[in-house]
C-alpha cells in the first residue's frame, strides 16, 4: 500500500547518515540482511577524512581502531 512504501521511504533515507535505517537494523530480529551501503560509506570516509599518520609521524591508532 501506498502507507506502506512511505513507511519503507522513510526508513531508507539517507537523511543523518541514515540514521533511521541503523535504528530499524539495530531493534529487527534476526536472520537480517543489511544494506551494506551504509557500511562501505562509513568506511570510506574514515579512509578518506582521517589521516594514516599523527602530525609527529606516528601510526594513527585512533583510525585503525575504527
Amino acid at each position: 500500500t501506498k502507507q506502506t512504501l512511505e513507511k519503507m521511504q522513510n526508513i531508507v533515507t539517507s537523511d543523518s547518515r541514515f540514521r533511521n535505517l541503523r535504528e530499524a537494523l539495530h531493534h529487527c530480529d534476526p536472520p537480517c540482511i543489511p544494506y551494506l551501503g551504509v557500511y562501505l560509506t562509513d568506511l570510506s570516509f574514515i579512509e578518506e577524512g582521517t589521516p594514516n599518520f599523527t602530525d609527529e609521524g606516528l601510526l594513527n591508532f585512533s583510525k585503525m581502531r575504527m
